[in-house]
């Protein structure tokens, strides 16, 4: 008897760990899990229409390794907000709804420019590959992938890995063994980036003959303040439009950061500034 097919956030629509002011870790979010949850429940719907199973997607639903797959992300979600990181579970959600509006979009012929999602076989794992932000058709960020995230990203067209990481011989052998060029341009979280290491990641994009992937741990800090610098010397970003988009799609990167020593303000908020001067 074949086994009955797993339906994402089945178990995961009832569930509250009921979490206190005091036990809360960080700042509320805007949003809670429970309401992300219901637009995921709306979007999940509209997805299924059509019928469940393997090849489900021919008929406009979704298969069973889509939904084990979206799954994966209620499932951390869930875990997050057992230990009181509400934030980090409402990012969890938001990014597994991102992809789900992409799918639709997709398959409503409105795909998005540049866009990584265009069937259901576009939708892995959490632990695979998430948190991605496409800037442009040239560059995106995101969290560290493993070795089925990387093949994925190459099959999107990238070419090249910039690794925002401290040295890691682990990535670097993943992501050559799969034909693609890996760049290091690495500093502690939280903290900004050089001026050099800006001019660095720019010269990576511009001469690499696909697209670049870059990536931090989470897709957060170093990730945002980085893609902000390229917003600003590529796409003519105010520092200020840069900022607000960052944490647009990473909430928590304001919070995410040291603060400078003389100021008081964010250092990778103030190194874009700095940033854009050395532009004019």
């Amino acid at each position: 008897m074949a086994a009955p097919i797993v339906q994402a956030g089945e178990g995961s629509w009832e569930f509250s760990a009921a979490i206190s002011d005091d036990e809360r870790r960080g700042d509320p979010p805007r949003r809670g899990p429970a309401n992300i949850k219901e637009e995921l429940a709306q979007l999940l719907a509209g997805l299924r229409r059509g019928g469940l199973g393997e090849r489900a997607e021919r008929r406009g639903g979704l298969g069973e390794r889509a939904e084990r797959n979206i799954d994966s992300f209620f499932v951390v979600a869930d875990a997050f907000e057992a230990n009181g990181l509400l934030m980090q579970a409402v990012d969890c959600l938001e990014d597994i709804a991102g992809v789900l509006r992409s799918l639709a979009a997709a398959r409503a012929g409105r795909g998005e420019p540049h866009g990584l999602i265009e069937t259901e076989d576009d939708i892995l794992p959490y632990r695979d590959c998430h948190n991605i932000h496409v800037v442009d058709g040239n560059y995106l960020t995101g969290a560290q992938p493993t070795e089925a995230g990387y093949r994925w990203l190459r099959s999107k067209g990238v070419s090249t890995v910039i690794n925002l990481r401290l040295p890691t011989d682990h990535d670097r052998r993943m992501v050559e063994e799969l034909g693609m060029e890996h760049v290091h341009i690495a500093w502690p979280d939280e903290q900004p980036p050089s001026i050099e290491q800006v001019r660095e990641m720019l010269a990576v994009v511009e001469a690499a003959p696909g697209r670049v992937f870059q990536h931090c741990l989470r897709g957060i800090g170093r990730d945002m303040t980085m893609s902000a610098c390229y917003a600003i010397a590529s796409h003519g970003q105010s520092p200020s439009a840069a900022i607000h988009a960052g944490c647009q799609h990473a909430p928590r990167w304001a919070a995410d950061q040291q603060r400078d020593a003389a100021t008081g303000q964010p250092s990778q908020f103030q190194l874009l500034h700095h940033w854009a001067g050395q532009l004019r």
